[in-house]
């Protein structure tokens, strides 16, 4: 029986050099998707890659709340998985904020994730 590595984690509630959801965002995603504020503390932990356990010990909350929050999450978005909600956030967080200009790396971001979902002539079965 091997044992586990006692890896050490960065923490990944520490701010990066690059943000793709700022503060005004998050405020405006709660708005337009009727989330509660824990609701948003939980999507954006996910955002940032965080897995369930880690969001439970860093809102000390249980692991079965964070897939309670997580879940309801889902049907406020529509959506089905991690992947599909962070795009969502990416997609609502492109469009202009109180007549604040695009960022230029988020329509990237976008247009890979829309390039991504359509099947290319060789993949198209017939």
């Amino acid at each position: 029986m091997s044992s586990m590595n006692n890896t050490e984690f960065s923490d990944p509630t520490e701010q990066s050099e690059i943000t793709l959801i700022d503060d005004k965002h998050w405020v405006q995603i709660g708005k337009r998707f009727n989330m509660t504020r824990r609701e948003l503390e939980v999507a954006g932990l996910v955002c940032r890659g965080m897995d369930n356990r880690h969001i439970a010990i860093a809102l000390n909350i249980r692991e079965g709340t964070v897939k309670t929050h997580i879940r309801s999450i889902y049907r406020r978005l529509n959506v089905q998985n991690r992947i599909a909600m962070f795009l969502k956030f990416i997609r609502f967080a492109v469009q202009p904020v109180e007549n604040e200009s695009r960022s230029a790396v988020l329509p990237v971001i976008i247009e890979y994730a829309q390039q991504a979902r359509t099947p290319q002539h060789s993949e198209v079965v017939k």
